[in-house]
């Protein structure tokens, strides 16, 4: 999940900000409310907001207790950003799924609208 990030310059970027952000090992089927799902390399990523992040972690390890797996869950919270790429050239303004992406990567991106988790994970 670290590799560099490129962007051209057609795109702008929305950042979800108040946010939790966790990576799972391995990938599972979970069913949460207000909750974000992206698969990323072998990990599953799991966005939520703030105040949902306590209730988050605690139900994914009772999911693991439940069915004694060995799940890897780390909290990247304060090391990457949420994002999604909207292209700049298009009338139809095409956007594409969430991304998450290091904090140093998101200093050079345009952010061109900043987004409440609270509002859009509903």
């Amino acid at each position: 999940m670290e590799k560099p990030i490129w962007y051209p310059s057609e795109y702008s970027f929305e950042l979800l900000e108040n946010v939790a952000i966790f990576r799972l090992k391995p990938i599972l089927c979970i069913d949460l409310d207000h909750v974000l799902f992206l698969k990323k390399d072998d990990c599953l990523v799991i966005i939520t907001p703030k105040s949902q992040q306590r209730l988050v972690a605690k139900s994914i390890m009772e999911l693991a207790n439940a069915k004694e797996l060995q799940l890897y869950l780390e909290d990247l919270s304060f090391s990457h950003s949420c994002v999604r790429k909207t292209s700049k050239s298009s009338v139809n303004e095409i956007e594409s799924p969430w991304d998450v992406i290091s904090n140093s990567a998101l200093e050079g991106l345009p952010i061109s609208k900043r987004l409440n988790g609270e509002l859009v994970i509903q």
